[in-house]
């Protein structure tokens, strides 16, 4: 039935079936419920962080030395703030509850003058009037509350996806086809593609360490097909390129592809890498963020991150590593990573332990 063949009637019992139905909508909004939740959200976070940052220190994460304070420094922030934060949701809601008695009063005599449809009518669009004041105050106490946190909690969760990216970097790092160094320590990784032509792209995982940018392919591959349609895959997981970070030149990003919703990578490389230039298509994390932290990782600021730094040994060691083969004389160009104990000649293929 149309609203224009509706009888009065009719309209009153729909109109104040819509105002039962908003009325009951707002409950929860009047009670702040979703603030509640976000303060509880908020509780557990800024307790979480700290064991998230035990975790990937458990896993090997040796960057970033003042990652415990950051996360004590929120918690106490947290804790000195949420008193009144509670204090504040609880003078709001006893606001609203106050305002939640008149519109219970309002709503009463719109169903009682229902029995009048003139009058009903009349009642309805009042009280639709006082409801909708009743959500602008709703809204305005959620804010009230939300604004005495939100700067916080914005830190809170900035600092959190952080740690999880690089939790998730280092689980994967712990199941890759390269060995690490004894030395290296893995700053973050990402689902990657590297795009090598145009209908040429390999599937993996994008590493980034202080030491070098590796591409490791995994991807699940059709082993068998009927009629065209892939019955059965494998994982192929194989390092396919490591590049000492000391020979990107350049590491710079580009929004591209449809949109320009897509985050990729190129990176310039130094004569004597395995290639001249890289294309990188990452998924799931900002490409300026990535390109910012190899061109940190290239000018060695990690360094200085290290919750242990490397010993004056070790360094002594890597200057005093050979310059040229001692089997045909060749110089040997190859940077010289920490943690690594022999190289081989590019030449001559003879191998020199130091």
């Amino acid at each position: 039935m149309s609203e224009t063949s509706r009888t009065p009637e009719q309209e009153l019992a729909s109109q104040l079936e819509s105002l039962e139905s908003s009325y009951q909508s707002l409950q929860s909004d009047l009670m702040l419920v979703s603030v509640k939740d976000s303060i509880e959200d908020l509780q557990t976070k800024a307790i979480r962080l700290a064991q998230v940052v035990k975790s990937i220190r458990e896993k090997g994460y040796v960057f970033e030395k003042d990652l415990e304070e950051q996360c004590n420094s929120l918690r106490k922030q947290w804790n000195s703030l949420k008193p009144s934060v509670q204090r504040e949701l609880s003078q709001q809601v006893n606001t609203l509850k106050s305002e939640t008695s008149k519109m219970d009063a309002q709503m009463q005599r719109a169903r009682t003058s229902s029995r009048n449809t003139q009058a009903g009518l009349r009642a309805v669009k009042q009280t639709k009037a006082v409801l909708e004041g009743l959500e602008s105050k709703a809204e305005a106490a959620q804010s009230a509350v939300r604004g005495m946190y939100d700067g916080l909690e914005s830190q809170i969760g900035e600092l959190e996806s952080h740690l999880n990216k690089i939790d998730w970097g280092l689980d994967e790092a712990a199941e890759s086809s390269f060995e690490f160094l004894a030395l290296e320590g893995v700053i973050r990784a990402v689902k990657a593609k590297w795009v090598r032509g145009k209908k040429d792209e390999v599937e993996g995982v994008l590493y980034l360490t202080d030491q070098r940018v590796l591409f490791e392919r995994k991807e699940k591959v059709a082993t068998k097909k009927v009629l065209f349609i892939t019955t059965e895959k494998e994982l192929v997981q194989e390092a396919e390129l490591e590049i000492a970070i000391k020979q990107v030149e350049k590491a710079s990003a580009k929004k591209e592809g449809f949109m320009k919703h897509e985050d990729h990578l190129h990176l310039e490389l130094a004569a004597g890498a395995p290639t001249d230039k890289l294309h990188l298509h990452i998924d799931g994390q900002d490409c300026e963020e990535w390109a910012h932290l190899i061109r940190r990782a290239a000018e060695g600021e990690f360094d200085d991150q290290r919750i242990k730094p490397i010993s004056e040994d070790e360094m002594e060691r890597i200057r005093s590593a050979p310059t040229e083969c001692p089997s045909c004389g060749a110089t040997i160009t190859a940077p010289i990573l920490r943690g690594q104990t022999e190289i081989a000649c590019d030449y001559c293929g003879a191998v020199s332990r130091f």
